[in-house]
């Protein structure tokens, strides 16, 4: 009698992350704001997208956020914002 080892592993799928590319200017950009809905966050956000309006022409403003701190951002959400937007900014609070 053998004694008979199971290692239920899977190789991994690794799939390579490439940075996207630097925005030449924020002027005419759209930018998304996205809260983790933490306390303060969106005060966070309201401000930085106040001074981005000071500092830039901007082409526009989106303002999201997700439903749990601690979920990942629902696949919808990210959806509108890679659709909408030309870059965004997540903000945390507490």
């Amino acid at each position: 009698m053998s004694i008979q080892y199971l290692i239920p592993q899977k190789k991994p799928d690794l799939n390579q992350a490439v940075m996207a590319p630097r925005l030449v200017s924020l002027d005419g950009a759209t930018i998304g704001l996205l809260s983790n809905y933490k306390t303060n966050a969106d005060k966070l956000l309201a401000l930085i997208g106040e001074e981005l309006q000071a500092r830039f022409n901007l082409g526009g403003l989106v303002k999201t956020h997700k439903n749990n701190a601690s979920a990942n951002c629902p696949p919808e959400v990210l959806d509108m914002l890679v659709n909408r937007c030309d870059a965004v900014i997540m903000g945390l609070g507490d």
